[in-house]
């Protein structure tokens, strides 16, 4: 079974992982390993198809989970529904990818994370998303106790230039979807702080020098798509 499982074209797989999930949501009896296959080449593979599947697959639960959970509506206040879809796939990413090296074969795989059946792999995804939540809260409640300035406080509201810095935030908010880009770029481009004094000061929003570095670079690689911001936004002294 699993030889022939795993030479199976993804088509099909994902064809009767579907079916599956349906038997599964029934309580009708199911084979789990045609879903645990997508989450198997998406995660040990590293196929960008297996990846897409697992996305169109398992999309509807995170969203289900999110506009159910105990804190959703709240969350859904601090950012959009996408976001925190996309986030959780690249936790579940960040996850495989961090332990890629670990398993060569389905067995070992199974082992991990109660990866050994659907609700397993389900749960685990789940945990991804409420471990978003919860740090999303943490920030966003940080945030609010200690907030950053908006503006420069030394420019008058009616000058020409507050004026200008105030529309050049509105437009790099708008292009940074992800709070946590958008976040960084403040601190390190209006608050005038470098990487490592931002993870000094703001030690319950980041894991380490590496995720602010990870941030930030994200963050300029789609500031880069816009020419005029950018010029704009170097004006201030480049971080190191």
């Amino acid at each position: 079974m699993e030889q022939s499982l795993h030479s199976m074209p993804l088509v099909v797989v994902t064809h009767r992982c579907s079916e599956e999930i349906k038997n599964h949501y029934r309580g009708l009896q199911s084979d789990e390993q045609f879903c645990l296959e997508i989450f198997r080449r998406a995660l040990i593979d590293g196929d960008n198809d297996a990846w897409a599947a697992l996305r169109e697959q398992f999309q509807p639960n995170i969203l289900y989970w999110l506009r159910h959970h105990t804190r959703g509506r709240e969350a859904l206040e601090i950012d959009l529904e996408q976001n925190y879809v996309n986030d959780t796939f690249s936790r579940l990413w960040q996850w495989g990818h961090n332990q890629k090296a670990k398993f060569n074969h389905l067995g070992e795989f199974n082992s991990q994370k109660g990866f050994d059946s659907l609700p397993g792999a389900l749960r685990f995804l789940h945990d991804c998303l409420h471990s978003l939540i919860m740090d999303r809260m943490r920030t966003h409640t940080r945030q609010q106790a200690v907030p950053i300035r908006t503006a420069d406080s030394s420019i008058p509201s009616t000058s020409e230039a507050h004026v200008l810095r105030q529309e050049l935030w509105s437009t790099i908010r708008a292009t940074l979807s992800d709070t946590r880009e958008f976040r960084i770029i403040f601190l390190v481009y209006h608050e005038g702080l470098k990487p490592r004094q931002i993870l000094q000061l703001c030690p319950d929003e980041f894991d380490d020098i590496k995720e602010v570095r990870r941030l930030m670079k994200n963050a300029m690689d789609r500031l880069r798509r816009h020419d005029v911001i950018l010029r704009v936004l170097l004006g201030y002294d480049d971080p190191e």
